[in-house]
């Protein structure tokens, strides 16, 4: 554990791929809200710069090295976070992309990475965490951050769809089941469309060396993601609406380029039903 803040600071608030991006803009969310923030990411040297960052501007913040590949990894940031206290949030953020290739050519190992952190990561989150707020009893928020990507076609990232799309999935079920069992969690699926963060270039650091994209297409995507999208308190905004309206999506606005492919969707959809 990273910067340990001395002391219980009451609820908890938990955010893997709290780092940068997305993640980030829930810690300080959060923060803002009065949670002590457990921020959970593989990327130390990152988590310390933010650790750094929110302790001086006030916020009781504490950093846990997490492998979402590993579910000792994601038990011992359970662990770690339930010692300061009940958990009024969980954020399960954390994610990566690849792109690049048709389906057909993604290599092995690339749709295994990709696929073992946004939905098998994703999965034992799920199993450590949402136990946890079951037994609190209390109200409390669960947060996934999927993608549009996981909603409407995009061409040379199937593996990345296939693993939003799927993470749609387990969030969909798991509100028809806390609905039942733990109607005080209010969980929102939120899924951004175009983002500016540096998650094309935290992916690509991770990507099996073998078969890495290459840094012209990392790059250019970086430079696409930070020059014409929202801003992560923007997207964040939208999850946290969610949460208080009880709409469960967090969508972007209709002028969105992703809302406005997911609107054709659905009219054709629409479409073929009532023909």
């Amino acid at each position: 554990m990273m910067g340990t803040t001395a002391g219980r600071h009451g609820r908890v608030a938990v955010v893997t791929g709290g780092a940068s991006g997305i993640g980030l803009a829930f810690a300080r969310a959060y923060a803002a809200k009065g949670a002590h923030v457990v921020i959970g990411d593989i990327d130390e040297a990152a988590m310390e710069q933010v650790r750094v960052q929110l302790s001086e501007s006030g916020v009781a913040v504490d950093c846990v090295p997490v492998d979402l590949q590993v579910a000792a990894s994601i038990a011992h940031l359970a662990e770690v976070a339930t010692g300061f206290g009940a958990l009024a949030a969980v954020c399960l953020n954390a994610g990566v992309a690849a792109s690049g290739t048709p389906v057909w050519e993604t290599p092995d190992d690339i749709y295994e990475f990709v696929v073992g952190v946004n939905l098998d990561g994703l999965f034992r989150s799920i199993k450590t965490f949402v136990p946890i707020l079951v037994n609190q009893g209390v109200a409390a928020d669960l947060v996934i951050t999927a993608s549009m990507g996981g909603m409407v076609a995009t061409a040379y990232g199937g593996a990345y769809a296939a693993s939003k799309a799927a993470a749609i999935a387990l969030a969909k079920s798991l509100r028809v089941e806390l609905s039942t069992l733990a109607p005080a969690i209010r969980i929102a699926v939120l899924n951004p469309g175009v983002v500016a963060t540096n998650l094309m270039r935290t992916s690509a650091a991770r990507l099996p060396s073998e078969t890495a994209v290459s840094v012209e297409l990392v790059e250019g995507s970086h430079d696409f993601l930070n020059q014409t999208g929202v801003e992560p308190d923007v997207a964040v905004s939208w999850a946290l609406r969610a949460l208080e309206d009880g709409t469960f999506w967090a969508l972007p606005p209709p002028e969105d380029p992703f809302a406005q492919m997911l609107a054709a969707e659905h009219a054709e959809i629409r479409g073929l039903s009532s023909s």
